[in-house]
Formats: structure tokens, C-alpha cells, sequence
């Protein structure tokens, strides 16, 4: 269903795709990164805790803005917008 998506979109809003999950899966790496440091912190500190796997939920949110990256960029040069 996403690919369709992906693909009905005009030349306009494919860009304006792009362009918004270019800054969202750094974005979501960075939060990643910053909980995996507290946890890593709050685990060392005060023991293990239902917080500390918060990390975890987090990574199939990542994955995913990544594989909708790769299918947007695939998309730009199938239509020679790159």
C-alpha cells in the first residue's frame, strides 16, 4: 500500500516527501542515541527498570522512516528528480 502511495504522488510532493524524511530519520537516530546514553546511565545508577528498554521500542520507528527513504529516493530516480 505505501509504495502506491509513493507512487501516485506528483513530482511536487515527492520532493517535499524527501525532503521531510531527510530530517526525520537523523532526527530519530539522534533521539535514539541520546536514549540509549541515559539508559545506559539510569542502568549503571540506579539498576534496571521498565525505562531502560525504551531504546528498543524506538528502532522499528527508525527502520521504517529509513525504508520509506530508500522507496522515496528509488522513486526520485526512476522519474530523473536526483
Amino acid at each position: 500500500m505505501d509504495d502506491n502511495r509513493i507512487q501516485g504522488l506528483n513530482d511536487d510532493e515527492l520532493i517535499r516527501e524527501a525532503k521531510t524524511l531527510r530530517w526525520i530519520a537523523p532526527l530519530f537516530a539522534g533521539a535514539m542515541i541520546g536514549l540509549i546514553i541515559v539508559s545506559v546511565l539510569r542502568i549503571v545508577s540506579k539498576g534496571f527498570s521498565a525505562s531502560s528498554i525504551t531504546p528498543v521500542v524506538f528502532i522499528p520507528l527508525f527502520i521504517s522512516s529509513l525504508i520509506k527513504w530508500d522507496k522515496v529516493k528509488k522513486e526520485m530516480k526512476l522519474r530523473n528528480l536526483l
